[in-house]
Formats: C-alpha cells, sequence, structure tokens
C-alpha cells in the first residue's frame, strides 16, 4: 500500500462548498447589512486567505495510515436496523428481507457486500451527498437456508477502508445463549457473534449441555487455522466454554444432547484497527 501524503482539496471540498455559499449569502445580503457588519466582513475576507494556507499546510503534513493485506482489521461500519445501532457486528431478527443503514468512516468510493451465495458492488452507493453512507436492500434466497452472514467491505481512496459482519436469526437455531463478549454481556437466541481484539478470553455459556463442533472457518484466507474449543470439564461437551479470540473470522455449531437443537456462534478477533480522523 502507498503512503503517500493526503490530497488537501479532495479532503476540504465540503469546506470549499460551504465557503461557496457563504459569499453567496453575504452578496444577497449586502444591500440590508450596516456599516459595521460590513467593516466585520471585510476583515474577515481579508485573513481568509492565511487560514486557508495555515488549514492546507495541515493537511499536506498528514500521511494515509499504511495498511498490510495479511493483517485482520477491527469491522467498524455504524450499522442501523430497525432503530437499533450497531457497531461493526450485527446479529438481526430473522426476516424475509432487510432495510440496513449503513455509515462507514470516511467515503464509499467502492462498495461490496457478499455471502456464499452472492457478491455485489457499486462505485460512491451514497452519491454525491452522502457519500459515506448508503441503505442496503438485502432479500436473502439461497442463504434462507441457514444463517448465512453478509460480509460487507467499503474501500477508500485515502485508504480509509471499513468492513462490517451481519449474521442473522433462523429458525434452524434456538438454543439462547448468555455471551461475555468484550466487556459487555448479552442474551443470543441461536445466532451469536462476538468481535475484538485476538488473544482476548471471552466465555459463553448455555442452560444445558451442548456439544461443540470443529470450527468452520469464514471467507478470508488466513495462515493460522480456526482453534478448537473445549468446555469448563475439558471436553467438547458443557454449559460453559472459555476462550481466547482467534485473529480470524470462525464458526462454530453447538448442539444441545437433550433435544439436539442447535446454536451458532461467529467469532470475528482482528489484530488491528485502522486509525480514523
Amino acid at each position: 500500500m502507498s503512503n503517500l501524503p493526503a490530497k488537501p482539496f479532495y479532503k476540504l471540498r465540503r469546506f470549499w462548498i460551504l465557503l461557496a455559499v457563504s459569499l453567496i449569502g453575504v452578496t444577497e445580503w449586502a444591500p440590508f447589512l450596516s456599516e459595521r457588519a460590513k467593516g466585520y466582513i471585510m476583515k474577515l475576507l481579508i485573513f481568509l486567505p492565511f487560514i486557508l494556507l495555515i488549514v492546507l499546510a495541515g493537511s499536506c503534513t498528514t500521511t494515509v495510515q499504511k495498511l498490510d493485506p495479511l493483517i485482520f482489521y477491527k469491522r467498524d461500519i455504524r450499522i442501523e436496523y430497525k432503530g437499533d445501532k450497531y457497531y461493526g457486528i450485527a446479529v438481526l431478527p430473522y426476516a424475509e428481507e432487510y432495510k440496513i443503514k449503513l455509515k462507514a468512516h470516511g467515503d464509499m468510493d467502492y462498495f461490496s457486500v457478499n455471502t456464499f451465495h452472492r457478491e455485489e458492488d457499486s462505485s460512491n452507493p451514497g452519491g454525491m451527498f452522502f457519500q459515506s453512507r448508503t441503505t442496503l436492500k438485502y432479500k436473502p434466497t439461497l442463504e434462507k437456508e441457514g444463517d448465512a452472514p453478509l460480509y460487507i467491505s467499503v474501500y477508500n481512496k485515502k485508504k480509509k477502508h471499513g468492513w462490517a459482519f451481519i449474521a442473522f436469526e433462523h429458525p434452524m437455531y434456538t438454543i439462547e445463549s448468555l455471551f461475555h463478549c468484550n466487556g459487555k454481556v448479552k442474551i443470543f437466541k441461536g445466532v451469536s457473534a462476538c468481535g475484538t481484539r485476538e488473544g482476548l478470553k471471552q466465555k459463553i455459556t448455555f442452560k444445558e449441555d451442548v456439544m461443540i463442533s470443529n470450527p468452520s472457518p469464514g471467507p478470508h484466507g488466513r495462515k493460522t487455522p480456526c482453534p478448537d474449543l473445549k468446555s469448563n470439564k475439558g471436553d467438547k461437551v458443557g454449559e460453559v466454554f472459555e476462550f481466547d479470540m482467534p485473529n480470524r473470522i470462525c464458526k462454530y455449531t453447538f448442539v444441545s444432547m437433550a433435544s439436539e437443537e442447535m446454536h451458532s456462534m461467529y467469532l470475528l478477533g482482528h489484530e488491528d484497527s485502522i486509525v480514523r480522523d
């Protein structure tokens, strides 16, 4: 990845638009302004070039964070669904179709959505005025056969990329869990997801004995495999499972020893975060 300086004029385009609108407004209202107000405006216009030089000088010294394609970065795109807000990772209720609002930390110059069945992409999905946000309309087809997640990627010309992960509840998965994830405790109804830095200890608890399956790796190619998890009893059966986060996406399925009902768990352990303005 390139480590070139940020483009100051590109970065300040909203400032230029606001300045142009302000000057037009001053011109329209000039006949109605007092002499004192006109004097203040003239002083502002005199000092404005110096202010712009200082701002531009600061922008020119800003460098783009050098990204490593081998690192698994934190998911931090903002997600909103029916008024509920999530940060980077979400588990949404089961539905026939979805309308999901997404907001990135930078402009969405390129936008991509993937499942095991589809790949959809577009450039500048938010248009000219809402370049950092978009609304995703998603209707599962083959994905309805299981809890197939959405993998969302946003790529930015200044390397301020972003990602999101969205899983969905499904009638196939019905066992409830109590998840201690990244300092928070949450109840999940059949499908759970946890995202935090690799190596940190987390815990998931069930009300009955369950057996954990062998892990399924996510779509991102990684040298380190997903680890096998064991319960606090020391084997694959138990009510409590404590584990260290992997440095990738891993899926685990828990099956009830009594009823054969299931629970699906996704782990997303990131290695680093992208610096945001």
